[in-house]
């Protein structure tokens, strides 16, 4: 079962009209997401699918995070994700 066929697909363009980081989309993935924040931190945000936890299927909603930066107080982030 694909992403496209189960779940609306997201438009970047409406992502990035409501978005504060610029958000762009992972070549290897169409419901994988990334953005650099302030801090100089890049977050990938994804959506798999999974069967193992609902028989007809579910999404997992993943985020994560490259560098060992932190980001307090990033209400940029909040509003991003």
């Amino acid at each position: 079962m694909t992403f496209d066929s189960v779940m609306n697909a997201l438009s970047l363009e409406s992502i990035n009209c409501r978005s504060p980081y610029r958000v762009g989309q992972t070549e290897y993935n169409s419901t994988s997401f990334y953005f650099d924040t302030d801090f100089g931190l890049k977050y990938t945000i994804s959506f798999m699918f999974e069967q193992s936890f609902v028989s007809s299927g579910a999404y997992q909603f993943c985020i994560n995070v490259e560098g060992d930066g932190r980001s307090p107080g990033d209400m940029k982030l909040r509003q991003t994700v």
